[in-house]
């Protein structure tokens, strides 16, 4: 079921990546497709926190979705993935024993390592900081 909800995430965040790319090629900015993009990217990571119970598979998962996040973003709309980074560490400290400060961390190594567009390589920081089981 999670694997569905994610799969129809990836479709809406293409949709708003099609409508972000249009509005760019003619000069424009769309920013509610650009916070689309960025809040999906986010929700993602969260939804696929349900499929485990481990601290650090969550952690890793909020941080994976953080690196995809920055990585589509560009320039003043990051700060979209930061603001979505905050709102999943709020909802998961609350439904864990874990404190914000980690989950939110997560998401903070995630997105610098999108920024530096060492996405897909094979020097993982999720991977490496944030070992789990979790089956993807």
């Amino acid at each position: 079921f999670i694997n569905i909800v994610v799969n129809l995430l990836d479709a809406l965040k293409t949709s708003f990546s099609h409508r972000a790319i249009a509005a760019r090629s003619i000069g424009k900015k769309d920013s509610v497709s650009d916070a689309a993009v960025a809040g999906i990217s986010v929700l993602k990571g969260y939804v696929r926190t349900y499929k485990t119970s481990d601290d650090n598979c969550m952690q890793k998962f909020l941080c994976e979705a953080n690196r995809e996040c920055a990585a589509d973003q560009q320039g003043s709309s990051a700060i979209y993935c930061q603001l979505g980074s905050y709102a999943a560490s709020f909802f998961l400290q609350r439904s864990t024993a874990t404190p914000f400060d980690m989950y939110y961390e997560a998401g903070r190594r995630g997105r610098s390592q999108g920024y530096v567009r060492t996405y897909k390589t094979s020097d993982d920081n999720c991977m490496q900081k944030f070992l789990c089981e979790a089956n993807r």
